[in-house]
């Protein structure tokens, strides 16, 4: 069997008789080191016993990193809003404070949204009509959520309210009188 026999740190420490696993009784904090030293590194010394009585010590030094706990920040908080011309599919490039990879999330016209999960672009995958709103309200207040994820799973959603507007889509009229028809003779 295996033991938790000594070390500055062994109260810290659990160890699986039967096959060794050696735990944390509680999930070290980087910013609180709990560990004799307060220095992040942790020392506990183990012991193995065979079936005949004979035991084997040794020292373990386990050294705790600190992790990513912060989300990314995405550049316009935790709303934005902003406006295209209908007929067009780009809507914006989505920045944040560091490398992230981007996603739709949710929102009510999320379906209607497609977003490059490396650069940010967000567009519509068909570009709306004024005239016929596709959005849940049918009012050309279009709602998405994106997401950004960095490497350590930290992520943050920002709520996007796209306005579309009308294009003035009517050829101009002619101020004039007509041409007259060319003459024969």
């Amino acid at each position: 069997p295996w033991a938790v026999k000594g070390g500055a740190d062994s109260a810290l420490f659990a160890i699986d008789p039967a096959t060794g696993a050696l735990r944390f009784v509680s999930t070290p904090n980087f910013e609180a080191p709990a560990d004799n030293g307060a220095n992040n590194t942790y020392v506990v010394e183990i012991q193995a016993l065979d079936a005949n009585g004979n035991a084997s010590v040794q020292t373990i030094t386990v050294t705790v990193t600190d992790a990513d706990e912060v989300a990314p920040a995405i550049t316009g908080g935790a709303t934005a809003a902003t406006s295209i011309v209908e007929n067009t599919t780009a809507v914006a490039n989505l920045t944040a404070n560091e490398a992230v990879t981007w996603s739709v999330k949710g929102g009510a016209d999320s379906a209607l949204f497609a977003i490059d999960p490396a650069t940010g672009a967000l567009r519509f995958v068909s570009a709306p009509n004024f005239e016929a709103p596709g959005d849940n309200g049918a009012n050309n207040s279009y709602v998405v959520e994106v997401q950004a994820l960095d490497a350590s799973g930290n992520a943050t959603v920002q709520t996007i309210t796209v306005t579309v507007t009308d294009a003035d889509e009517v050829a101009p009229a002619n101020p004039g009188r007509a041409p007259a028809a060319p003459s024969l003779l």
